[in-house]
């Protein structure tokens, strides 16, 4: 299964606890691709949920986000 993307209200209302942060490297192509390896990665980390913190784009994309179970 993989993390779904959710809002930090979202993740405050719920009482969800960060467990971890993530992030990409400067080699996905578009959002959406670094997106999915931010779900990846908080599938790593063994979570079920993750926040977008932060987002560049600089020719590539680079993200990071906090994860919550």
């Amino acid at each position: 299964m993989a993390a779904q993307e959710i809002s930090e209200i979202e993740a405050k209302e719920k009482g969800y606890q960060k467990i971890a942060s993530v992030n990409t490297t400067a080699e996905t192509t578009s959002p959406m691709d670094a997106k999915k390896v931010l779900s990846q990665k908080a599938d790593e980390q063994g979570g079920r949920y993750f926040v977008v913190i932060a987002g560049r784009q600089h020719g590539r994309f680079s993200a990071t986000a906090d994860v919550y179970k």
